[in-house]
C-alpha cells in the first residue's frame, strides 16, 4: 500500500513511521489539516493506515493498493464459464506455472522434465523471482545412483 498525493492539491504524502510521528508531535492523531503529508503503514496490520494531519472526510487522495482476488473454484475445466478476476499483467506468469505444472505432473520423462523446468524459469522470470531452477530440477534429472 502506498499513498501517491492529495488530489487536489498534488502534494505528495511521505510513508513515516509512528515512532517518528510519536517523538514528534505528541497529538499527532487528533491534529487536523487541509493535506495529508505523511501516512502510517504496518504490514503486520494490512486493512488499516493513518494519516497526519486528519483532513476532513471529503477529502481525497489517491492510494495504491494491492488486494486478493476472490477465490475461484472451477470443476470442470472444458466447460465451467467462471472467469477469474486477474490483471492481464499476471497473464504470462499463471501460464507458464499451468504449463510448468502439466509437464511436472507428467514428468516420467527427461524431454517432460526439461519442459517443466522452462516453463519454471519463465515464470519466475515474469515475477522477476530470483530462483536456482536448476538446483530443483538436479536430482530429478540426474535419478538415483545405485550403488552395487
Amino acid at each position: 500500500m502506498n499513498i501517491i498525493d492529495n488530489e487536489n492539491a498534488g502534494r505528495s504524502v511521505t510513508k513515516t513511521t509512528r515512532e517518528s510521528l510519536d517523538s514528534l508531535i505528541a497529538n499527532w492523531s487528533v491534529t487536523t489539516g487541509t493535506n495529508v503529508e505523511r501516512f502510517i503503514y504496518d504490514e503486520k496490520s494490512p486493512g488499516v493506515f493513518y494519516v497526519y494531519p486528519v483532513p476532513a472526510a471529503n477529502h481525497i487522495i489517491n492510494i495504491m493498493i494491492n488486494r486478493t482476488p476472490v477465490p475461484v473454484t472451477i470443476t470442470d475445466v472444458g466447460n465451467d464459464p467462471t472467469d477469474m478476476e486477474l490483471d492481464t499483467v499476471w497473464l504470462n506468469p499463471v501460464i507458464n506455472y499451468l504449463m510448468f505444472r502439466a509437464y511436472i505432473t507428467d514428468g516420467e520423462t527427461e524431454e517432460n522434465l526439461m519442459q517443466a523446468q522452462s516453463y519454471l524459469k519463465m515464470f519466475a522470470n515474469d515475477l522477476q523471482l530470483k530462483w536456482n531452477v536448476d538446483l530443483i530440477f538436479r536430482q530429478q534429472l540426474q535419478g538415483d545412483v545405485v550403488q552395487g
